[in-house]
């Protein structure tokens, strides 16, 4: 478990710091994948805590419902979305310890370094994959 849990903080490093190529990215369902999925979704609850934002319930089902969905039907697209989003849900942990609720500037900032980590690796995994 200790070689899975530093092959994953390295990707998600390498993932957050925009130095990911793609390599690796899950080609098939797996349970670790599964796994993963599963602590998205309990660490997505982390921002209904911290976040300024308030998501509803709905809201939070329908998100995590088509990361789920993504998971099953494209392991690979899960996979560029899952350790970016992963990371930032769990980064509401520490901010909301060293501060509270986290700001809305702060909240909409997470996304979007989520949102452009994870799209940096899709389109470097495709430019590799000659698309």
């Amino acid at each position: 478990m200790g070689k899975i849990a530093s092959a994953l903080i390295a990707h998600t490093w390498k993932i957050m710091t925009f130095r990911h190529d793609g390599e690796g990215l899950p080609k098939e369902r797996t349970p670790l994948l599964y796994m993963l999925c599963i602590l998205l979704a309990l660490s997505g609850l982390t921002q209904f805590f911290a976040s300024s934002m308030k998501p509803s319930l709905p809201e939070y089902f329908l998100v995590y419902g088509l990361i789920s969905y993504l998971s099953f039907r494209r392991p690979d697209a899960f996979g560029v979305l899952l350790l970016p989003c992963l990371f930032c849900n769990l980064l509401y942990i520490p901010l909301y310890l060293l501060i509270g609720r986290v700001p809305l500037v702060v909240d909409i900032g997470i996304m979007l370094w989520a949102f452009a980590s994870g799209a940096a690796v899709f389109t470097k995994s495709r430019r590799r994959e000659g698309f």
